[in-house]
């Protein structure tokens, strides 16, 4: 073997192995682009159709609720000004009203930024698929491609047994979520 060190092997193996994964994801979306679109949708939907559903419709009462406290804040005052209920119940319900009102509101801008991420998971899985789109005719890993499609890459453990397969899960840009921690775990702790 000449220059082949076991570590080269394993890089050229997984390199392969990407490669593969990259190529048969591409012909699948040249091929019956619904159908990758499809499976996309169903992998992320497994849990996001129940929370984006719940999100809607608890964005929705927060909004006719935030329009319900405008209209008891007006009328309390009103009342006030009016004499019809003393100053210290109005001052106590103007209180509670404008406590529920600022949380409201923070939720509800909460809430909203959930639905628009949803709407962007879909953008998402166009993007995805126009850009593995370009890669039918894969040949070979470059640094270009990684940077394009792959997210990262975790490489599982070494088997104890040599009968046992290697776990390689390969994480797509626009489809799988980034590392939390950006630092490279191989490298010394104190180095960014």
């Amino acid at each position: 073997m000449d220059g082949c060190t076991p570590h080269s092997i394993l890089e050229r193996v997984i390199s392969q192995i990407v490669v593969d994964d990259i190529r048969a994801k591409a012909r699948l979306a040249v091929e019956d682009e619904d159908a990758l679109r499809e499976a996309v949708r169903k992998r992320r939907q497994a849990t996001a159709d129940a929370e984006s559903q719940h999100n809607s419709k608890e964005l929705h009462e927060g909004e006719k609720r935030l329009a319900q406290l405008e209209t008891l804040i007006s009328k309390t005052y009103e009342e006030k000004l009016l004499g019809t209920v003393p100053e210290e119940l109005c001052v106590k319900m103007l209180n509670q009203y404008l406590d529920e009102q600022k949380m409201l509101r923070e939720k509800v801008a909460v809430l909203k930024e959930k639905c628009e991420t949803a709407e962007q998971a879909e953008k998402d899985i166009d993007r995805y698929i126009e850009n593995i789109k370009k890669y039918v005719d894969i040949q070979e890993l470059t640094r270009e491609t990684c940077l394009e499609l792959i997210e990262y890459i975790v490489i599982g453990d070494r088997p104890e047994s040599k009968d046992e397969d290697r776990q390689i899960h390969i994480f797509y840009k626009f489809l799988d979520k980034g590392l939390t921690e950006k630092r490279n775990i191989l490298l010394p702790q104190n180095v960014e």
